[in-house]
C-alpha cells in the first residue's frame, strides 16, 4: 500500500516512484496528435465492424428466413400430396385383391414421408434456434460495441442511424 493507514505515513520506496514521473504537460507534440488519430482510428473500426456485424446478421436471417420459408412450403406440398394419395386410394376399386401389398406400401411411404416430415420440422427448430442466437448475438455485439464507443469517446448509435447507415 502507498499508505500506512495505521502510521498515516507514505511508505518511501514509493515516493522515489511519484517524484520520477514526468510532469502531465511535458508531453510532445505529436503524443496529442498520435492520440487524435488513434482514437479516430478506433471510431472508424468501431463504425466498421458496427456495420459488418449488421451485415452478416441481415444476410444470414435472410437466408435463414428463405429456408425456413422452403421448408414450410415444401412440408405442405407434402401432407397435400400424402392426403391426395390417401383419398385416391379410398376410390379405387379393386382394393380387396391389392389391399395387402398396397397398406404395406402406403405404410412404407407414409412412414417415409413423416420421418421426411419430422426432419423438416427439426431443421425448422434448427432455424428458429440459430435465429435466436443470431439477435442475441447482435444485441450483445450492438451492446458492446456501444460501450466501446462511450468508452473511447465516441457518440452513441442507435440502431436506427446504423440502419441508415446500412443503406
Amino acid at each position: 500500500m502507498v499508505d500506512n493507514h495505521v502510521e498515516g505515513e507514505v511508505d518511501p520506496s514509493y515516493l522515489h516512484w511519484f517524484f520520477d514521473q514526468a510532469p502531465f504537460k511535458v508531453m510532445p507534440e505529436g503524443s496529442a496528435r498520435e492520440l487524435r488519430d488513434q482514437e479516430e482510428e478506433i471510431e472508424v473500426r468501431i463504425k466498421q465492424a458496427r456495420l459488418e456485424v449488421e451485415r452478416n446478421y441481415r444476410s444470414t436471417l435472410y437466408i435463414l428466413s428463405n429456408d425456413l420459408k422452403n421448408a414450410r412450403e415444401e412440408l405442405a406440398q407434402r401432407d397435400a400430396i400424402f392426403k391426395e394419395r390417401a383419398l385416391w386410394s379410398n376410390k379405387r376399386g379393386n382394393i380387396a385383391k391389392r389391399f395387402t401389398s398396397y397398406q404395406a406400401e402406403v405404410a412404407i411411404k407414409r412412414n417415409q414421408w413423416m420421418g421426411e416430415r419430422d426432419e423438416l420440422h427439426n431443421q425448422i427448430e434448427e432455424f428458429q434456434a440459430h435465429e435466436e442466437d443470431l439477435t442475441h448475438t447482435v444485441g450483445t455485439t450492438q451492446r458492446m460495441v456501444a460501450e466501446l464507443s462511450r468508452e473511447y469517446g465516441g457518440g452513441q448509435m442507435t440502431s436506427a442511424s446504423t440502419d441508415r447507415e446500412l443503406d
